[in-house]
């Protein structure tokens, strides 16, 4: 498998930071549009050529220990299968979004406990403070981490981290930093079940799973859409009132076939 990550060894880095100083998501996409194509061989995952020799290489690490890896087959597969299908800007921008926060440790803390937590407590934006706060608290409450960042470091943290959620289409890329109406759509919503069981493969009740701001809908609306999407038959729901007990019944590599077939 391309890169094959080990959620139980997830250590913090500042991927973010390079990510977020890309000047656009193309060679993002372009990479992961690439590697995709060498799946069920153990030809290396190519990287898009770079501009700059002087850049590449760092960028070209991250994006292999975060774009072009995989916690699993299933991962792969369904990157691999939307690759292929005709997919629509935004969905593929929250697919991005949820298969970074399966890969980065530090892109999932934050995305979960700052920007969506944000974004469902009805604020207007986010603040680069928001961030290196929750990043300074963060390594004071796990300081067995060894984590010798500088204050220039965390700081650019907060902006590169803004800076991609612009990339993004989350929030607004002017000074002022305002969330964007995140609306997802039907398939949206489809795919990241099956991306959140990658997360936590034992977790049937969504409502309980860690990812589940991640979807930026309340619990209370979000079980009512499932009940209208779960008709297409792509997964089965339960929902006791308390409990949102999901299965899903398609191959990971099928999804897209059927949701944008």
């Amino acid at each position: 498998m391309i890169g094959e990550l080990d959620s139980s060894s997830e250590k913090f880095d500042t991927a973010i930071n390079v990510l977020g100083g890309l000047e656009s998501l193309e060679i993002v996409f372009d990479s992961l549009n690439a590697s995709v194509e060498v799946l069920g061989n153990n030809e290396p995952a190519p990287i898009v050529n770079l501009r700059t020799k002087q850049s590449s290489g760092r960028i070209d690490r991250v994006l292999k220990a975060v774009v072009i890896a995989f916690r699993n087959n299933q991962q792969q597969e369904l990157l691999s299968s939307l690759t292929k299908n005709q997919v629509p800007a935004r969905d593929w921008e929250m697919v991005l979004f949820w298969h970074l926060a399966l890969n980065n440790r530090l892109f999932r803390e934050i995305s979960t406990h700052v920007l969506a937590k944000a974004y469902l407590s009805g604020r207007g934006g986010l603040r680069k403070d928001d961030i290196v706060g929750y990043v300074k608290d963060l390594l004071g409450k796990n300081q067995d981490l060894e984590l010798d960042w500088s204050e220039t470091t965390i700081d650019r943290l907060g902006s590169k981290y803004l800076n991609l959620m612009s990339k993004l289409n989350l929030i607004s890329g002017g000074r002022t930093k305002s969330f964007h109406p995140i609306r997802l759509s039907g398939e949206a919503i489809t795919i990241f079940l099956y991306l959140s069981r990658v997360h936590q493969p034992e977790r049937r009740d969504i409502f309980a799973h860690e990812l589940l701001p991640l979807c930026f809908i309340p619990p209370e609306d979000l079980a009512a859409r499932l009940k209208k999407l779960s008709a297409r038959s792509a997964f089965a729901m339960e929902f006791n009132g308390v409990a949102l007990n999901i299965d899903l019944t398609l191959p990971y590599g099928e999804l897209p076939n059927v949701l944008y077939r």
